[in-house]
């Protein structure tokens, strides 16, 4: 199903003379190939492949994953038979799960809509650049050449970014500075919800509920958000308190006791 050399000789083809019609210098035809067009043949490839792959896979996972549950409902009669029907449900649900697995780790259906969504966006811009319809409406091919170039590169650089990005990233993937700050948000709002939900937006900072009697106002300021320096990941925090209103605090305790 994937695009064949017919197909892709027939492109090639059919845009060179696309080109050779255009009053462009040497340099602007050359990228016309080089760039564009070059990009527009590996990705209609990469999205037939990706296309195959996902039809594939999933296919076979939902195939195999409706054939299983027949199969352990039958009773063929005789030990033999079925013993055997026990082998063929452990080797069909071992490639549903390889063949879920594998979609899943490569993203073939998620590659196949990039690809595909980027090449026709790159042959919808050739073709208002070859008729100089908007945003191309110049005199000539010649001075709408600049603009067309910039447009295809904001195409290509899109299609990277959302394969970084959205595609080779796992799901649910936090890097260690965003659990931290989840953590500490989760312990200044615990009990009560979102700060920014209670109170309407202020730049004044807000207090911490500490799990410890907070110094008083002889021995020093009460303790604010500021005052926290780091919050990790579990069920025990570890809170840094600046070494006046430990030793405040302790003095307090000493003289309850």
């Amino acid at each position: 199903m994937a695009p064949n050399s017919a197909y892709v000789d027939f492109l090639r083809e059919d845009f060179d003379k696309l080109f050779a019609a255009m009053d462009l210098s040497d340099v602007q035809r050359h990228f016309l190939r080089a760039r564009w067009l070059d990009q527009v043949i590996w990705m209609e490839k990469k999205a037939g492949k990706c296309r195959d792959w996902h039809y594939r896979l999933r296919l076979t996972a939902i195939i195999l994953g409706v054939i299983v549950p027949i199969l352990v409902g039958m009773n063929l009669g005789t030990d033999r038979a079925n013993e055997n029907k026990q082998y063929a449900v452990i080797v069909l649900s071992g490639l549903v799960a390889v063949s879920a697995a594998v979609e899943e780790f490569f993203h073939y259906g998620e590659r196949w809509n990039n690809y595909r969504r980027t090449v026709e966006s790159l042959k919808a811009e050739g073709w208002k650049f070859s008729q100089l319809s908007p945003p191309y409406s110049f005199r000539s091919h010649a001075e709408a050449f600049p603009t067309f170039a910039v447009q295809v590169e904001q195409l290509i650089q899109q299609d990277v970014q959302t394969y970084v990005t959205q595609i080779t990233q796992p799901d649910g993937e936090k890097s260690v500075s965003d659990l931290l700050r989840q953590d500490l948000q989760d312990y200044l709002t615990q009990g009560t919800g979102p700060v920014a939900a209670q109170a309407p937006p202020s730049t004044q900072p807000q207090a911490a509920t500490l799990p410890y009697p907070a110094p008083s106002s002889a021995n020093g300021p009460a303790l604010t958000a500021p005052n926290l320096e780091e919050a990790l990941p579990g069920t025990d925090k570890v809170i840094h308190l600046p070494t006046e209103a430990v030793s405040a605090g302790e003095q307090d305790h000493t003289q309850e006791a």
